[in-house]
């Protein structure tokens, strides 16, 4: 009786000891998806019902259809597809997360506002992208270009979304202009200033456009602005990050605002109404010499997703032939204002300070920590699912900008049709040497973006129409942020979600 007993035992622990190894195993590849898992027999998600929140108009639903379809039929789990109104974005980012969405497709200029939603709380809004799903048969994190992946994607060490577009201001020049003046692109501000006086020398009858529009004021200036303002030893950009001080007012900011009236001076009446849509439109038609833009991919009429009032010309552009167009990153500085030391100071080892600007436009994707941990787990197989490859044939078009180091080997995915295949690689260029660089910066990305950027265009517009200076301009400015902080809960609270956007930790 008792070997009979010994065996029943040492039976039911081989079978007990096997089940739960078993059922480790299925919460594992739950929970870590790879290729070799995703095919039909895959029921790992079976039952689970996730919600997608993506903005309406942009034609998700209808690009993303087929994907979601064989995704379903192959997990047995149910997506549905939610559409927000864009204006939501604008006017009232907190309400972009519902509470029965898993995934969701954010602008990337309302990030600041949703992660300002953790300011104080001790909960996360989003949840953190897994380890297993970092890998390079998942999301490939290491492919994101390293200035988006670190200064954007992440908060410290903590990768939070993952970006599908992220526009960067590049510079459009007549190359074959420039070749025969025996001149070179400009690296600084000061040689782009040059390159616009000496205009009728090396261009004579073109312009030079900047987009100037009411609705990308603020983001043009804060472009111009930025090199001269962020120290390469310093966090600080707009706030102080001991304090919560706005800097809009310092010194960098005030001779960015001087250069960039004088600069508009020398360009055509017009670009107080450009966006970079109608810049790159004036150097394609042949009318400008220089132009500052961004590509919006093929097909293409409008801008990336930037739910900020802006609009853009939808006209077919009849290239002007036989001309060549070369692309450069935004210029720099060799010199930046010292906050600290309050003084202006030369970049060590004579080189250009390049800080170049992004989070004015575009969008990422994010799963919401609220979700129950399984259909966390589906949100994220899904990303994968629909993120896998280049990302062109699930984004529709205007909606998607190059952000993977993959992506500048497919150059006529990401620009325009009327590109030459030798520009388009040029572009790429332009564009991955911005987003690669740590000293990326996000525009203002902190609670209340869209009210402090409304601020700022007044205060810029106000010293373009010659009503004021630039520095009582940003002085006024400056009061307007106080008090928009104060509104929004205390200086305090801008402070310590500047400082998360830093991946620095609040302040004690």
């Amino acid at each position: 009786m008792q070997r009979r007993l010994a065996g029943l035992v040492k039976e039911w622990n081989v079978r007990g000891w096997c089940a739960i190894v078993a059922a480790i195993l299925l919460s594992v590849a739950a929970g870590c998806p790879d290729k070799a898992a995703t095919g039909p027999a895959r029921l790992s998600f079976a039952g689970q019902d996730i919600t997608v929140a993506v903005p309406g108009g942009s034609g998700f639903p209808t690009a993303w259809e087929l994907p979601i379809q064989e995704w379903s039929a192959q997990t047995n789990a149910h997506c549905t597809i939610r559409e927000y109104d864009p204006a939501i974005a604008l006017a009232s980012p907190e309400k972009l997360i519902a509470d029965g969405d898993d995934l969701v497709l954010l602008p990337l200029n309302r990030l600041g506002d949703i992660m300002g939603l953790d300011a104080g709380s001790g909960i996360s809004t989003l949840a953190e992208v897994p380890e297993t799903m970092r890998s390079e048969s998942n999301l490939n994190w290491l492919d994101l270009f390293q200035g988006l992946r670190e200064q954007v994607a992440s908060r410290g060490k903590r990768p939070l979304v993952l970006p599908i577009a992220a526009p960067v201001l590049v510079v459009y020049f007549r190359e074959d202009l420039l070749k025969q003046a025996n001149l070179s692109p400009p690296r600084t501000w000061a040689e782009y200033d040059q390159l616009v006086n000496s205009l009728d020398r090396w261009a004579p009858g073109l312009t030079v456009v900047e987009p100037w529009s009411e609705s990308f004021r603020a983001t043009m200036f804060l472009a111009r602005a930025a090199p001269l303002v962020k120290h390469p030893s310093q966090y600080s950009l707009f706030w102080d990050i001991e304090t919560g001080t706005p800097l809009i007012d310092t010194p960098g900011f005030a001779k960015a605002l001087d250069a960039s009236r004088l600069a508009i001076k020398k360009m055509p009446p017009d670009v107080l109404t450009h966006v970079p849509a109608d810049c790159r439109c004036e150097i394609l038609a042949g009318r400008a010499a220089l132009a500052i833009g961004y590509e919006a991919g093929p097909r293409a009429s409008g801008v990336v997703f930037c739910p900020t009032g802006e609009s853009a010309s939808s006209a077919k552009v009849d290239r002007t032939p036989s001309m060549q167009i070369g692309f450069c990153r935004l210029p720099g500085t060799t010199e930046a204002f010292h906050l600290s030391n309050k003084r202006w100071e030369s970049i060590p080892g004579g080189d250009v300070n390049f800080v170049s600007l992004t989070g004015f436009g575009g969008m990422c994707a994010a799963v919401l920590a609220h979700s129950a941990p399984a259909e966390r787990d589906s949100a994220w197989h899904l990303l994968r699912t629909l993120a896998g490859g280049d990302l062109s044939t699930v984004l529709p078009a205007g909606t998607r900008t190059p952000c993977r180091e993959s992506h500048v080997g497919l150059p006529a995915n990401w620009t325009g049709d009327e590109l030459q295949d030798a520009e388009r690689y040029k572009y790429l260029n332009a564009v991955s040497q911005t987003l690669r660089d740590t000293r990326l910066v996000t525009e203002m990305p902190v609670p209340g973006h869209a009210e402090f950027r409304e601020a700022l265009r007044d205060g810029v517009t106000s010293v373009l129409s010659g009503m004021a200076e630039p520095e009582p301009a940003l002085k006024s400015v400056a009061t307007r942020w106080q008090t928009i902080a104060k509104r929004r809960g205390g200086a305090w609270k801008i402070r310590d979600a500047y400082r998360a956007s830093l991946g620095l930790s609040p302040k004690e």
